[in-house]
Order: structure tokens, then sequence, then C-alpha cells
């Protein structure tokens, strides 16, 4: 699995610097998103299949820590689904998520991948 995350610009605060609150709330923001925040990535899901209809996932953890996101979006820009559903997604909690797929043959080669975006 590949991820690729993007975020606010952030800055390196220099050693032997007095830390101010934007050092603090700088570090809390990349812990626990606030809300209206927006975190994006990449994924790749990819499984087997001995008959259709067989259920394949992979859970993305997110870089927020307890704060629960409203909604999570994916696509499949990197590699359209092949042997397998529609996307879908699952178990949306406040440190990850499941990408979800159902397998539509029987096929050792059930995939697609592309980007997720999460939003707080």
């Amino acid at each position: 699995m590949v991820r690729k995350r993007q975020f606010m610009s952030l800055y390196v605060v220099t050693s032997g610097s007095v830390i101010n609150s934007s050092d603090i709330n700088q570090l809390v923001n990349v812990l626990s998103r606030p809300s209206g925040a927006v975190e994006t990535g990449k994924y790749f899901l990819t499984f087997g299949a001995s008959t259709s209809g067989v259920f394949g996932s992979v859970y993305i953890r997110t870089l927020s820590q307890g704060a629960t996101p409203v909604s999570v979006s994916v696509d499949a820009a990197d590699q359209a689904a092949t042997n397998c559903g529609s996307l879908g997604t699952a178990n949306l909690t406040a440190y990850g998520f499941q990408i979800t797929a159902q397998s539509t043959t029987t096929s050792g080669n059930c995939r697609a991948g592309g980007n997720f975006s999460v939003q707080y």
C-alpha cells in the first residue's frame, strides 16, 4: 500500500528558540484535525477471490488522533476497479477507516487504486 499525505505547510522550530503558541498549535492540528480540515492520501486494494461476491478491504490509518471524521471519499483514479464492483468505505473512526469492494468473478487479481479524502 502506497500512501502519500498532504496537509498544511509546516515549519521547523529551531533548537534553542522560544516555543510560541503557534508552535504548539501546529502540533495539535497535525495530531487532532480541527473541524473543516481535510486529509488526503493514496491507497491500493488487491485481493484474490475464489468465487463472485468475495469481500476485500484495506484499512487506512489516518494521521489524526482522536478527531472523528465527518466523511470519507475514494476514487479509482490510479487503477480502475478490476474484477470487483464499486468501492465503498466502512468503519469510519477517529483513527482510520476501511475501503471495501466485492469481487465480480473468480480471480486472483481483484484490484483498485486511487485517492482518498477524509473530511473532519
